[in-house]
């Protein structure tokens, strides 16, 4: 067995540990990364380092570490940093690790079932509950996780991304029936958790892929009209249906002239209090920003200023969404290391013409507006093993 083999068997187990606990996972990143290490200094491949694509995906990093030599909270600044090594090691994993297009097939298949039985298991506890309920019951987060899922935004994600890779799949005329089932199954379940940002994001996904169908191929016209139709149709079959679903978009109502409520408890008053907290601390240092680790202390600061009550419950404090975070975290550095490493996928993709990677970059870009998927280990592991994958290898449209 060649060492390339080994290194993708490495990436496979990887990738099917991906979904599920991080200790398991973890284990086998670092087992991946060590090997790939390997292998760029036995082939002596440090000029692909050097590359632009590789500045891309670690620069964010580079800046959180710069913003460690001016943080106070320095155990939380480690402690941030020690969560987010994802950025340094899947880049080196896949310069080191080469990819056929059967290999990453491979990838593909695997991250699809993992994920999808992690989803089966999860709606086995689940949906007993909510049947029970007559679907009459709103659900937290909480209830997610203690039946088997995790944060209904990042399982969302990982759906999204698990539909984009079954539309490659049936393009590729790779196994047509069971995809066109397991993406029905997943924007079922992407409506089932309700996440806002989530489905906004699906919507958009379909959008452009709509559009590039309609000028890659005339005649599927009509296909593309009957996807739009069905997709705008689950938006209010869902309201009807899904009580959770129905509470989480009638919050949108409460937006008032971008103004925080603080008698209003929703999660959409608490965000706009949050996003203007984190534009109060980027103005203190717009260049540098609050420090790596000082974040959460400073966030807390600005809360008690306009008596969020809700936003002071949380242990660890984020402006949910990512670009405030790196602003107000790291300053303008830390908004251009964001920037760079979201737009440079997007240019490549664009230059490629390579839809699945443009709509897998969109995903990210969209979704990070009101979370902070990065600063989550769910949420940098599969934006780092996906945006490597993807710019460490060409993958052609059909």
């Amino acid at each position: 067995m060649s060492n390339n083999k080994i290194g993708v068997y490495l990436i496979l187990i990887t990738c099917f540990l991906l979904p599920f606990d991080k200790v398991f996972g973890s284990i086998a990143i670092g087992l991946t990364f060590l090997f790939s290490v390997f292998r760029i200094v036995r082939e002596k491949r440090y000029n692909e380092i050097l590359s632009v694509a590789f500045f891309s995906c670690v620069t964010l990093y580079l800046v959180y570490i710069v913003g460690m030599f001016y943080t106070t909270n320095v155990k939380y600044g480690f402690s941030f940093l020690s969560s987010k090594v994802s950025f340094l090691l899947f880049p080196i994993i896949f310069l080191g690790i080469k990819t056929s297009k059967r290999e990453i097939i491979q990838i593909f298949i695997v991250f699809v079932f993992s994920y999808s039985c992690r989803c089966i298991y999860f709606l086995y506890n689940f949906l007993p509950k909510i049947i029970g309920d007559g679907f009459e019951k709103k659900w937290s987060f909480q209830e997610v996780y203690a039946n088997g899922g995790f944060h209904p935004t990042y399982m969302s994600l990982y759906s999204i991304i698990s539909i984009i890779i079954l539309i490659y799949f049936i393009r590729n005329s790779l196994k047509k029936n069971i995809s066109l089932f397991l993406i029905f199954f997943h924007v079922c379940l992407i409506y089932l958790l309700a996440s806002r940002i989530a489905i906004i994001t699906l919507l958009v996904v379909v959008i452009i892929f709509s559009i590039f169908l309609a000028f890659k191929k005339r005649k599927l016209r009509k296909q593309i009209i009957i996807t739009g139709i069905i997709s705008i149709l689950l938006l209010p079959i869902g309201v009807l249906i899904n009580k959770d679903f129905k509470y989480k978009f009638l919050q949108l109502k409460s937006i008032n002239n971008f103004e925080y409520n603080k008698y209003d408890a929703s999660s959409i008053s608490t965000r706009i209090a949050k996003w203007k907290s984190a534009i109060e601390i980027s103005k203190e240092n717009i260049l540098l920003g609050s420090g790596t680790g000082d974040l959460p202390d400073e966030l807390i600061k600005q809360f008690k200023k306009i008596d969020c009550l809700q936003c002071k419950v949380k242990k660890y404090n984020n402006p949910h969404n990512q670009y405030l975070d790196s602003l107000s975290r790291n300053g303008v550095l830390g908004l251009l290391g964001l920037i760079f490493l979201l737009g440079h996928p997007l240019v490549v993709a664009i230059k490629r013409k390579n839809i699945y990677m443009l709509l897998t970059s969109v995903t990210f870009c969209v979704i990070l507006i009101p979370e902070c998927i990065l600063n989550v280990e769910k949420g940098v592991e599969i934006f780092c093993f996906f945006n490597s994958l993807l710019l460490f290898n060409f993958i052609k449209n059909d």
